[in-house]
């Protein structure tokens, strides 16, 4: 049997796990608070986080 990976979570979607806002994860992103799964292309890229890492941290958080 295969295991299939979850899709990755958008900085919205870890927003409302963490009930902050967008900006909020970007500047953990960019301090290092939080690490991304990547990025997507274009000049405005999104970021995409791993959802099992922020499932993980945001049950640690509670």
């Amino acid at each position: 049997m295969t295991a299939q990976s979850e899709p990755p979570l958008s900085t919205a979607e870890v927003a409302r796990m963490f009930s902050v806002t967008p900006v909020t994860i970007s500047r953990w992103v960019r301090s290092g608070r939080l690490r991304t799964a990547g990025k997507m292309p274009g000049t405005t890229g999104a970021y995409v986080f791993d959802r099992a890492e922020i499932e993980r941290l945001a049950g640690a958080s509670c």
